[in-house]
């Protein structure tokens, strides 16, 4: 699935994600959330706009594990900080449009984007209102059915999508026993009250 980087930058993503981890702990205490769904497995709650580092990319999701070796090697080389969990942003809908089409991009937190330079790109997360979801265990059928459960939360609200989904990985990828990635993921789509 999701071919990962070199050792030392897995090295650097396990202190990223441990650092990050423990900075949605004590953010998650003081969000005002609402949910929906079996065990409150969808959220919908507030957050900050952000400024953040990319690597655009277009076509196969095939390529995360070059777009993460990229994002790593030019955020070192430009000395920008490296301990928030990495992102995925995906614009469009592998149902829906062509692989070669695909519009995604990987990225890391940074304090400010205009300080970005090529061949990242500079931006800003702007959608404060979202629906997520944490997910565990194996990128399959299951993995891609918890957007069909942020959809009906959102639907339930009065919702509607309002950007591209965010994937914040929360542990590194790794392959199990039987050779299938796995790993924990918060699935985040920003969203906004439904116009007649």
């Amino acid at each position: 699935m999701r071919r990962w980087m070199s050792l030392s930058l897995i090295v650097v993503f396990i202190a990223t994600i441990a650092v990050a981890q423990d900075d949605a702990t004590q953010k998650a205490k003081a969000e005002k959330k609402e949910c929906c769904g079996e065990k409150c497995a969808v959220q919908i709650k507030d957050i900050e706009a952000f400024d953040y580092a990319a690597v655009e990319m277009t076509g196969s999701f095939e390529q995360h594990g070059q777009a993460f070796m990229t994002l790593y090697q030019e955020a070192g080389a430009q000395g920008l900080p490296m301990d928030s969990a990495p992102t995925g942003i995906y614009y469009n809908n592998p149902e829906m449009v062509a692989e070669t089409d695909l519009k995604w991009e990987v990225a890391l937190s940074v304090p400010d984007a205009s300080k970005v330079k090529e061949p990242l790109k500079g931006k800003t997360w702007k959608h404060t209102k979202i629906a997520s979801v944490v997910y565990e265990g194996p990128f399959d059928e299951n993995y891609r059915a918890q957007y069909n459960k942020i959809m009906s939360c959102i639907s339930e609200k009065g919702l509607v999508p309002a950007g591209p989904s965010m994937e914040k990985h929360l542990t590194m990828a790794a392959q199990d026993e039987n050779g299938v990635w796995v790993g924990k993921v918060e699935i985040c789509l920003p969203v906004m009250k439904k116009t007649e």
